[in-house]
C-alpha cells in the first residue's frame, strides 16, 4: 500500500493535504520519485517515507472486518464513492467482503 499512497503524494497535492501528509514528507516523496529512473520505480523506492499513521489515514487496510469499518467511516464522514482496490491477488476477497456493504 505504501507505494501507492507515495504515487498519490507525489502526483496529488489535494490528496496529501487532506490526508494530512506533512510539507516535508511530501517534499521527499516528490525528490526520491523525481531522481528514479521511472515513476514507478520511484513510488516502491519512497515508500519507505510513508509511515504506517499516513497509511491508515488514507486507507482501509487490515482484515475484512477492518477494512468495512474503515469504510463505513468514510461514508459517515461524507464520502459518496468509495473506491475499492486491490493491492495484491485478492480481488475475489474484497468483492466477498463488500458484498452488500
Amino acid at each position: 500500500m505504501k507505494p501507492l499512497i507515495a504515487e498519490y503524494i507525489a502526483k496529488e497535492p489535494h490528496i496529501a493535504k487532506a490526508c494530512g501528509a506533512s510539507h516535508e514528507t511530501v517534499e521527499e516523496v516528490r525528490r526520491v520519485v523525481k531522481e528514479s529512473p521511472s515513476e514507478s520505480d520511484g513510488f516502491r523506492k519512497a515508500a519507505y517515507l510513508v509511515k504506517d499513521d499516513l497509511v491508515r489515514k488514507i486507507a482501509a487496510v487490515g482484515n475484512a472486518k477492518e477494512c468495512r469499518r474503515k469504510v463505513s467511516e468514510y461514508v459517515a464522514s461524507g464520502c459518496t464513492c468509495p473506491l475499492l482496490y486491490s493491492v495484491g491477488e485478492n480481488v475475489t476477497d474484497i468483492v466477498k467482503a463488500f458484498s452488500g456493504f
